[in-house]
Formats: C-alpha cells, sequence, structure tokens
C-alpha cells in the first residue's frame, strides 16, 4: 500500500497494479510450480486467474490541491489589507485626528465602526471572488456556497476586531504597520507546523510570543506557563485555545471542509457533523469561534484603550497614579455600573 491517503480506486496500471505489469506475479506463479513439483513430485496444471476486488464508485478530483497551500493563500490575502487597517487607525492616533474627533464628542467606538465598516466593505469583494472560485472552480463542489460565504465574512469579522487591537498596541504609524503584518502572519505559522508535526507545542510558543511583544507581563513567566501548559492540560483543550486566533480558526476550518467535501455535501442541515478525522470540532464550533473571537478582540481594544490610551496617559500618571492603578481593577465594574444605570462613561 502506498503511504499517502488514496480514497480512490487503484486501477493505475504503472503505479497500483506494479505487480502484474512488471511480470512479479508472473515469475512467483512459475517459482511456486517449480517448488510443488520438485517437493510432490506431481505438475500443476490448474491455471490462475487475477481479478481485482469491486471499490465504492467515487469522482475523480482533476485539480486537487493542498489544503495548506490554499490557507496560506488565504492568509496571505488577508495580510496586506489588515496591515493597512492598522496602518490609517494608528495615523489619525499619531497626527492626534482621534482627540479632535473626541473633542468633536465622537467616542472611540464611532472612529472603529467607521474603519470597520470600510475595511469590510473591500473585504466582501475578497469574500465573494474566494468564495466563487472555491465553488463554482470545482475546487470544493461539494460544500454550499453560502456556507463558504459566512466561513469568510465572520473571518473577516475576527481580523477586523484584531486589527482594532493591535492598533491600541502602537502609536507609530510606520512601526505598527511592519509589526501588525508580522504577527498577523506569525499567528498562522504556528498552524502550519503543528499541522504537519501533529503536536500542538507551537500554539504554546504562540502565548510566549504574545507576552514578549505587549511587553504586559514578565518574560520570566511564559516559560513557566508553558511548562504548565504541557503537562496539565489536554490536547484538545490546547485546540480550543487555538482558535482564538483567526488565522488558526480558518485553517482548520478549511482543513475540516476540504476533509468532509470528499465524503459527502456540506451543507447546513450536517454543519454540526463536518469534522476531520484529525481533529475534535467540528465546522460549528469554528463559525462560533469567529464570534467569539471578534468580542473577545473588541473588549480588549476597549479595556487597552480607556485605561491606557497611548502616551498621554503618562501625563495622566503624573498627578493621578493611584487613580489610575485602581482603574485597570475595575474598570469592567465602571463599564457595567454606567451601562445599567444609562450614562456615559467617562
Amino acid at each position: 500500500m502506498d503511504s499517502p491517503r488514496r480514497p480512490m480506486s487503484r486501477d493505475n496500471v504503472f503505479v497500483d497494479l506494479k505487480y502484474l505489469t512488471f511480470g512479479f506475479s508472473y515469475l512467483q506463479d512459475i517459482l511456486d510450480r517449480a517448488l510443488i513439483k520438485v517437493a510432490t513430485g506431481e505438475k500443476v496444471v490448474t491455471g490462475l486467474y487475477a481479478q481485482q476486488e469491486p471499490y465504492v464508485c467515487k469522482v475523480q478530483d482533476t485539480f486537487e490541491i493542498d489544503i495548506n497551500i490554499l490557507v496560506l493563500f488565504v492568509i496571505l490575502s488577508w495580510m496586506l489589507p489588515c496591515a493597512m487597517l492598522v496602518k490609517s487607525i494608528v495615523s489619525e492616533k499619531e497626527e492626534r485626528l482621534k482627540e479632535m474627533m473626541r473633542i468633536m464628542g465622537l467616542n472611540d467606538a464611532i472612529h472603529w465602526i467607521a474603519w470597520g465598516i470600510q475595511s469590510l466593505a473591500f473585504n466582501f469583494i475578497s469574500v465573494i471572488l474566494i468564495s466563487s472560485l472555491l465553488k463554482f472552480g470545482r475546487i470544493m463542489p461539494e460544500v454550499e456556497f453560502s456556507l463558504l460565504l459566512v466561513l469568510f465574512i465572520l473571518f473577516s469579522l475576527a481580523c477586523t476586531a484584531q486589527c482594532i487591537l493591535f492598533s491600541t498596541l502602537f502609536s507609530r504609524a510606520s512601526t505598527a504597520t511592519a509589526s501588525s503584518a508580522i504577527i498577523f502572519f506569525l499567528l498562522f505559522f504556528h498552524y502550519q507546523i503543528g499541522r504537519r508535526s501533529k503536536s500542538h507545542i507551537f500554539a504554546l510558543l504562540t502565548v510566549a510570543l504574545l507576552f514578549c511583544v505587549t511587553k504586559k507581563l514578565a518574560l520570566h513567566i511564559a516559560p513557566n506557563f508553558i511548562f504548565y501548559i504541557i503537562y496539565n492540560v489536554e490536547s484538545f483543550v490546547i485546540l480550543l485555545f487555538q482558535l482564538l486566533f483567526p488565522q488558526t480558526a480558518i485553517g482548520y476550518g478549511l482543513s475540516i471542509v476540504h476533509y468532509a467535501e470528499k465524503e459527502f455535501m456540506a451543507t447546513w442541515v450536517n454543519i454540526y457533523y463536518i469534522e476531520a478525522p484529525d481533529f475534535d470540532i467540528s465546522l460549528l464550533m469554528i463559525l462560533l469561534a469567529f464570534i467569539f473571537d471578534f468580542v473577545l478582540y473588541i473588549v480588549i481594544a476597549w479595556y487597552i484603550s480607556a485605561v491606557f490610551p497611548g502616551n498621554f496617559y503618562k501625563i495622566f500618571l503624573l498627578f493621578n497614579s493611584k487613580e489610575h492603578s485602581k482603574l485597570v481593577w475595575i474598570f469592567f465594574s465602571f463599564a457595567i455600573f454606567f451601562c445599567l444605570t444609562g450614562n456615559e462613561m467617562k
């Protein structure tokens, strides 16, 4: 048997039927007859008849594509627009336009919604083109077009929220553009290697990378945290942790769709049962992970923007250091209170 997974019947003359094509079976039959004649003194007159075992019907895909290459192209398609989105948001912060908008009465939510709608409008063109190419280009013909459309739209939403989070971590547009593009690709890199090596250790390395980039925790905490997860957390929990990154989630999502459409029609009816044999997650969990990522990134960006609003918060710390230290821990309590009372938090 050949090592690659081949669901099609083995009827290729030069590859699958080598024993017959190159005469090995005939030579083996001659040697068997000679050994029997020497051992028993009788000549074997019974002939042999070879026939392949019946195989179930399959449709030959003449344009088979490596799913890892497909996921890589999707990530590269979104990397440049995401970097430009971060650059645009940080440029307004760098030019003090964001503070001018606050003076005019526009808060951060309006600012982010405007950039988010603009980004989604541009990304929607890519979503339509990629979904149409996969469906009508007969790359994934057994998948519903609306299912691919929703998968990429939710991926775009999560990436937009992630870019908004990236914009809160930088104060210079040039640094933000290069750094966000590198981080965006690195968050996919551990999936690419972990997918091939069948290991989740690269998800743990991503945790250490994020700690080092954001500088929110001491660097000596990351190795201890990694070793704790290796010895105490199951692989399924680590897999769920990987879904917190849209780059990883879209990789697993396309892999699941790629495996599923070879076996049956991938539709909304059986979306909960669409899963790959190598993973313990379904396509429905991938879609829910995109929604969770969107909410999580928006909340974290809101928190960072409110508690650490760029270089200007250092001036505030000179006079109100105690009040700021309290706000770091009770920010969400204040937010819930003002939301319930209907007042605006300032």
